[in-house]
């Protein structure tokens, strides 16, 4: 996750002994590069630049009603869909019925029946795993939101607590590229888009907040066009 400020090249770290052996950790660059520097340092800095990273209450709560109404409409189409699927099977297994019905009254030859029933059978198997589709979404999302929200307000205590896995994963989740150690300090000039839109300045969420719809709201900012120290709210 760590670039080289002097060649761009990934970091690498490694540990040497003290004269007490004692063990330093350090994160370095390429043989041929001097880039290097404490891990300690580069660690507490990164924790410093996570508890920067919190969004205000208000912004959660705008936020958290735009995505919930968002996906209210999304869903109330989901299950129309799965209502039409759903008819469309229903049909498709009466058609079967009643081939089968005309061909034990000797109205349809038992090769019609079939070539009818083979028809409709492979229709209905690719509707049924359309619909297995469509109904992995569920009311999990809601969970997820709170989940997600609850994690945005306490970004450090969440990291710091985390075993290495899901540090890993909260790192990668929120930086999109590989941060920067120059003058003890992390920069880095891109975030999730996500996490930029949510941290965006509460003046502007509130010019926003009424007569725009929800989905137009939320494409609108998916680019985040600045680094992240702008984009915290103050």
């Amino acid at each position: 996750f760590l670039r080289c400020a002097r060649c761009g090249a990934v970091l690498t770290g490694s540990a040497s002994k003290g004269k007490m052996g004692t063990r330093y950790f350090y994160y370095h660059c390429r043989e041929g590069c001097p880039e290097r520097f404490q891990a300690s340092k580069a660690n507490l800095s990164f924790e410093n630049l996570l508890g920067k990273i919190s969004a205000k209450q208000e912004a959660l709560d705008l936020y958290y009603d735009v995505l919930k109404d968002a996906f209210k409409d999304s869903d109330q189409e989901r299950l129309k869909k799965v209502a039409s699927v759903k008819e469309e099977i229903n049909k498709n297994t009466e058609r079967i019925n009643k081939a089968m019905q005309m061909m034990l009254d000797g109205q349809l030859e038992s090769n019609d029946y079939k070539s009818i029933k083979t028809r409709y059978e492979q229709t209905n198997a690719s509707l049924n795993r359309e619909l297995a589709a469509i109904e992995t979404v569920d009311g999990n999302f809601f969970k997820y939101l709170k989940g997600g929200m609850a994690f945005l307000k306490n970004v450090d205590g969440y990291y710091q607590n985390a075993n290495l896995e899901t540090k890993r994963k909260i790192v990668s989740s929120i930086f999109t590229e590989n941060l920067i150690y120059e003058n003890f300090e992390l920069r880095t000039q891109k975030v999730n888009e996500v996490v930029s839109l949510i941290l965006q300045e509460n003046s502007e969420l509130h010019g926003k907040k009424r007569g725009i719809a929800s989905k137009k709201l939320i494409q609108s900012h998916m680019v985040a066009r600045r680094g992240i120290e702008p984009l915290l709210p103050e």
